[in-house]
């Protein structure tokens, strides 16, 4: 395989691993992403997303930004210190709830409170 081909299979093998450590599926990635799953596919498939896309893609994943570009030369994505999924505070639930206070207009209140109830419910250990 070239270098071209080594380096998207690597960034395809690292959002899979935190696609899989996030407990999200891919409908559920492209979702938080703002981008479809076909977008996802071409991306496994070895086709590069686009800068705004690649932000999107890293801020779903709780990654900072330049981190797929960091895979593609070899290296290994950083966890946004802050808002990342891995801190506490921002459980899955938490998260998903984070994004979706930023879409509050587009989701509406209910899927807000509700999304808000499962973060509480999921930090008393329910």
């Amino acid at each position: 395989m070239d270098d071209a081909g080594e380096s998207h299979t690597r960034l395809a093998d690292a959002i899979e691993k935190r696609r899989l450590d996030l407990d999200l599926t891919w409908k559920e990635l492209a979702e938080l992403a703002g981008i479809s799953t076909t977008t996802l596919e071409n991306i496994r498939r070895g086709r590069l997303p686009r800068a705004r896309t690649r932000r999107r893609i890293e801020d779903a994943l709780g990654w900072e930004h330049g981190s797929i570009n960091a895979v593609l030369g070899g290296g290994q994505p950083t966890v946004a210190e802050q808002g990342s999924p891995e801190d506490e505070q921002y459980s899955q639930a938490g998260y998903l709830a984070a994004i979706l206070n930023e879409h509050a207009e587009k989701y509406g209140e209910a899927v807000l409170q509700e999304a808000w109830r499962l973060r509480e419910a999921k930090k008393d250990g329910v």
